[in-house]
């Protein structure tokens, strides 16, 4: 099946909107509607039924008392906003006329979750495609040219294919520092995937009734022979969880 090149048509929006095209006028308050309601499970959750913690889960549905977020992390948001709506228009500027634009920020229900994707493209002869943008540190992109997308970030563009029924996916890597440019990956979807999203939800569904315990930390033993060889390592979610010492003391607790 035939798939666009939006890494090609990204360069031919970015190069005419440094020439100052009046094809860009970016409508900021695209984001305005963006509150997140977190009391329903969202395409993005899946990623909980992989290597995060479900506990979590449990309580972000339940709108238990987070961690204040710093102001670089919501600088970090932000831009990261801006790249996405930059992207778009980028890409609608250098698209083949193969290739229509059939839906930018659509919202999308289905199979027990909600979501909003960033694109969606149909080709010539019927291809349909849904298209997620995410922003990442330049550091990332070794990554991801060593070992293609993350994961985690396939799995919630299957979770769109599967609620709308799209041929395929593309997964778009940002560098919101610059230096690396813009990544594109292919995701596949057939019926087997459909069915593993399906099971995933039905999993998502008992994590968000069921408080889970506290993550376990891991016995380490180090190579000297002080009183201190043997210790404790805290679990690596705990210290990036936004709940963590607010609404769960994590894995260093009484609880675990």
């Amino acid at each position: 099946m035939k798939q666009p090149n939006l890494v090609k048509a990204f360069k031919r929006g970015l190069k005419a909107y440094q020439n100052g095209s009046k094809a860009f006028t970016l409508i900021m308050d695209k984001t305005a509607d963006k509150a997140r309601n977190n009391s329903v499970l969202h395409v993005s959750d899946l990623k909980y039924t992989m290597d995060l913690c479900p506990r979590q889960l449990f309580l972000k549905l339940h709108n238990a008392e987070k961690q204040d977020i710093e102001y670089n992390r919501k600088l970090m948001f932000s831009q990261g906003d801006v790249n996405h709506l930059l992207a778009a228009q980028f890409i609608k500027y250098g698209l083949d006329d193969y290739w229509t634009i059939t839906g930018i920020e659509e919202s999308v229900k289905g199979l027990g979750l909600i979501g909003r994707y960033d694109m969606s493209i149909r080709g010539k002869q019927g291809e349909t495609y849904i298209v997620d943008f995410k922003s990442s540190r330049g550091g990332n992109f070794k990554y991801l040219d060593d070992r293609g997308a993350s994961e985690r970030d396939v799995l919630q563009v299957q979770g769109y294919l599967a609620i709308t029924g799209y041929d395929a996916g593309i997964l778009f890597y940002i560098d919101r520092e610059g230096q690396n440019g813009v990544r594109q990956f292919a995701v596949n979807y057939n019926s087997l995937i459909y069915d593993d999203i399906r099971t995933r939800v039905e999993e998502l569904q008992i994590y968000a009734t069921n408080k889970a315990k506290t993550l376990e930390p891991s016995l380490k033993i180090r190579e000297n022979k002080s009183d201190n060889s043997i210790y404790l390592k805290s679990d690596w979610r705990c210290g990036y969880c936004d709940y963590y010492g607010v609404s769960c003391e994590g894995d260093m607790s009484a609880e675990m």
